[in-house]
């Protein structure tokens, strides 16, 4: 029997997300309004994951941007930072690895945020510092500085990383690797009655939005972007790119 705690961590989970569904009967009823056309399932499905992705990865660019206009100010104002960091923060994950590893065999890797452990001597967990290139410890740097045991580098190949040494931790200490991981694809789930699909919410394989509730608007935006592209609409395009530009200026 599932716990209570698991059980009112996983309603604030789904309350957290975007219900597809819903989305899905917002699109339509735009998209056919004045018949401007169907966006069938699978349509939609594939415009889903690419608006999703879209918003997902422009959180990084804001973020970016937000924090250099922080550092560039005198006023300290965080509320912008805090809101993006606040939307990304269900996605960070942590996974034990041994190096060398690929990224690619990391589940749903999206960017690392930080690999570190601890190290044999020590109960305080240690950062691995990020190198550029590969370098020639023994000629180029002085001992000093050189990667230890105690303070390790990692480098990045082809999708590979490798630290440097080779085996920084103790086999006893696991080297952590904190992430952040894609969102899951959305899928909209159905059964076909009478030539036509309906909503099938007990399907396994469904999987709503999960972006922050807020981005429910920006979807339903950029889908029917895509959408008009697909049905050939251009007055649909330009109806949601003006709903776009409206809502970037109520934010500002």
């Amino acid at each position: 029997m599932q716990s209570l705690y698991g059980a009112i961590a996983n309603y604030k989970l789904k309350k957290n997300m975007i219900g597809i569904d819903k989305v899905y009967q917002k699109v339509l009823a735009i998209a056919n309004k004045e018949q401007r056309g169907y966006i069938t399932p699978q349509e939609f499905n594939l415009f889903a994951d690419y608006a999703q992705m879209e918003i997902f990865e422009q959180y990084f660019y804001d973020l970016g941007r937000q924090k250099r206009i922080i550092e560039s100010s005198d006023i300290q104002h965080t509320n912008p930072v805090d809101i993006i960091e606040e939307k990304i923060a269900k996605f960070k994950k942590s996974e034990s690895v041994v190096s060398p590893f690929e990224l690619s065999s990391v589940n749903g890797f999206y960017r690392i945020e930080r690999i570190h452990g601890r190290p044999y001597d020590s109960s305080k967990h240690t950062v691995i510092e990020y190198e550029k290139t590969k370098k020639d410890y023994t000629s180029l740097r002085k001992n000093l500085l050189n990667p230890t045991a105690k303070r390790p580098h990692y480098t990045m190949s082809d999708n590979i990383v490798t630290t440097v040494p080779a085996n920084p931790l103790s086999l006893t200490h696991a080297l952590l690797l904190d992430y952040i991981r894609k969102p899951l694809k959305p899928n909209w789930t159905y059964f076909i009655n009478s030539g036509n699909a309906l909503y099938n919410s007990s399907a396994i394989d469904l999987q709503d939005f999960e972006l922050h509730s807020s981005e429910e608007n920006k979807l339903i935006i950029k889908i029917l972007q895509l959408s008009g592209i697909t049905i050939k609409d251009l007055s649909l395009v330009q109806v949601a790119t003006q709903e776009e530009v409206k809502k970037i200026q109520q934010e500002k």
